[in-house]
């Protein structure tokens, strides 16, 4: 009887030994199973990581226009601009920032030096090449370039990347 208890006890503590480790391999799995799906987590997230950061290069790096050789989206002088402003300024802003237009009106003002020309007393045109030494003040011009606004303070529109159309 005692070397029937003693090979129940054994049977015993041997079903118990092969339920740990049947447990274990349970366990084990079932961190392999997680660990897996943590490495395919983060896989994911730096494949997403590098796909943002692509898409957020070529935004911010985009092709620079080239406004001399656009097409004006209009065409008009300073007092019909500034009619389309004084009727309702908003919409006009809408209409015209940041499009090409084309300008025709007088030089009132001209900074050789800075490449600033000042037109009808009333917009700012800045050019991105120099401004040939035979332009005069008081010489009607075609000019075209981006439309930045209007700047209320001083009371003009302003456009850069100016040159002269033809």
């Amino acid at each position: 009887m005692i070397y029937d208890k003693k090979i129940l006890a054994v049977f015993e503590t041997y079903n118990f030994c092969q339920n740990q480790i049947q447990n274990s391999h349970v366990h084990i799995n079932r961190f392999l199973k997680c660990s897996i799906m943590k490495k395919k987590l983060q896989y994911g997230i730096l494949i997403s990581a590098v796909t943002l950061a692509v898409i957020l290069y070529c935004y911010v790096y985009q092709n620079h226009r080239n406004i001399s050789q656009e097409k004006a989206a209009y065409s008009m002088s300073v007092p019909e601009l500034e009619k389309e402003f004084t009727a309702n300024d908003s919409l006009a802003l809408a209409k015209f920032l940041d499009q090409t237009i084309r300008i025709m009106a007088t030089i009132t003002a001209l900074d050789h030096q800075n490449n600033l020309m000042v037109l009808n007393h009333k917009l700012l045109a800045i050019f991105t090449d120099s401004i040939p030494k035979n332009i005069k003040i008081n010489q009607k011009v075609t000019v075209k370039g981006r439309f930045l606004g209007y700047d209320e303070l001083v009371d003009e529109f302003k456009m850069d990347q100016c040159s002269f159309a033809d």
